[in-house]
């Protein structure tokens, strides 16, 4: 019977995947001698996977969309071609995506015959995802490549059209779920965002709203629309030229969310899916108005763009709306409507309250980026060891009082009014106590 020497105890640890290919010259039982077949990724041994580094930016640059036929294409996007990028199509569609690492070779001794010796590759899997015929998926993160689990997403379509999606994250040593985000379209205006997170041991819902399906970019580079001018207009680019722009848009964004730091999260690595996958299947439509710039449909898979702004001067600002619009299908709607928003709410509340907005500031230039901007950007607390580097999220007034701290504040979802703290808002909320969400980002948690 054969036996894994070495290998099990490494397998063990690091949490790697085993591929055994056939080799010539018999199987290795009883007799015979399997001699070492060269191996695709070879040079890949430790000393040289753990210093291969890939940057997200980059390794989305070098993505390619191959030509859709049955089979498997592999594209590597680290400096020693050690991290790879795995599509897999089958009946003329892709079927698979895998981001993942080759780890050097481990030897498979025979214990009956010392001389019996068999080689395979190990990898470890960042992001793997399966697609089924009408465009559902199923995506795997496990961020660190130690073989545990760091989240899943499951989007369900009907017809083309986006019916669900659920992101559940996980914490490595036990397994146990610490959020979930379930969004669910409810009709073709309307959609129904939830957020649960674990908080003493029990998972809560932080979040349950109705939000509209169409998210806009209200504000930035105004283009007047001219008198007379329709709504929906011919685009002046084609569906592929601003295709191409939402991808270099988005590794722009990865450039800068993949130098932040630690293992890579669900949010970093989900750009892959962002670029690669849901960039592909856009429907593409240009509108002419001086209020917006920018909307996602994510239940119709549709982005709507503002003719006027694909002319604006501003590369950053067009980045900027391009990278927030797609956001919207990884992260879902705004949690209320910033542009009617009551109360002393500014460019730092509305940053540090906004996941989408958060990322936006801290990777493209003009924006506030601060410690607070990181932890939202990330959706961890700003005493994240990966926000360090950055500054701290106070602000002071004249008089030595702080206007802005790591409490950031509290959002009345009854009358749209936002309050400085959790205590204010629970006192001055129309609709109750229970009807305020503190956006407090402080490790402390009576820090409201």
């Amino acid at each position: 019977m054969k036996r894994l020497l070495g290998a099990v105890a490494v397998l063990a640890v690091s949490g790697c995947e085993c591929l055994f290919p056939q080799f010539p010259g018999g199987t290795g039982g009883g007799g015979g001698h399997t001699t070492e077949v060269p191996m695709a990724h070879e040079a890949c041994a430790e000393a040289v996977y753990s210093t291969d580094v890939f940057d997200l930016g980059a390794a989305l640059k070098a993505t390619r969309q191959p030509a859709v036929a049955d089979g498997v294409v592999e594209t590597r996007v680290s400096p020693q071609g050690c991290v790879v990028i795995v599509d897999t199509y089958a009946g003329g569609r892709r079927t698979g995506f895998e981001l993942k690492q080759y780890r050097g070779i481990i030897t498979i001794l025979d214990a009956g015959n010392p001389a019996d010796l068999q080689f395979g590759e190990m990898t470890a899997t960042f992001l793997s995802a399966t697609f089924e015929a009408d465009g559902s998926m199923h995506a795997r993160v496990d961020g660190d490549g130690d073989g545990r689990l760091d989240g899943e997403i499951d989007e369900r379509r009907v017809g083309g059209l986006l019916t669900s999606r659920i992101a559940t994250s996980y914490e490595q040593a036990t397994g146990a779920v610490v959020q979930r985000e379930t969004f669910t379209s409810l009709s073709a205006d309307t959609t129904h965002f939830k957020v649960e997170e674990l908080v003493s041991g029990a998972l809560v819902t932080v979040r349950d709203f109705d939000a509209p399906a169409a998210q806009r970019q209200m504000s930035g580079c105004y283009m007047p629309r001219p008198a007379g001018a329709s709504d929906t207009v011919p685009c002046t680019q084609t569906d592929d030229q601003i295709k191409a722009r939402v991808k270099a848009a988005l590794e722009r964004l990865a450039d800068c969310m993949g130098k932040i730091g630690g293992s890579f999260t669900l949010d970093q690595l989900e750009l892959f899916l962002l670029h690669d996958v849901t960039t592909d299947g856009l429907k593409i439509e240009c509108f002419r108005d001086p209020t917006y710039f920018g909307e996602a449909k994510t239940n119709e898979g549709k982005l709507r763009v503002n003719v006027d702004m694909l002319g604006c001067d501003s590369a950053d600002f067009v980045d900027s709306t391009l990278a927030h619009e797609l956001m919207h299908y990884s992260r879902g709607p705004h949690d209320f409507d910033h542009t009617t928003v009551t109360g002393n709410f500014g460019p730092r509340a509305s940053t540090y309250s906004d996941p989408i907005r958060a990322c936006e500031a801290l990777c493209f230039p003009g924006g506030i980026v601060t410690r607070c901007t990181c932890a939202a950007c990330l959706r961890v607390k700003a005493c994240d060891s990966r926000c360090s580097s950055y500054g701290g999220c106070s602000v002071y007034d004249a008089a030595g009082m702080a206007t802005m701290s790591e409490a950031v504040g509290a959002h009345c979802g009854s009358d749209n009014s936002w309050h400085s703290t959790m205590m204010a808002c629970q006192s001055a909320c129309g609709g109750g106590a229970g009807s305020c969400k503190s956006y407090s980002l402080s490790c402390d948690p009576s820090c409201q």
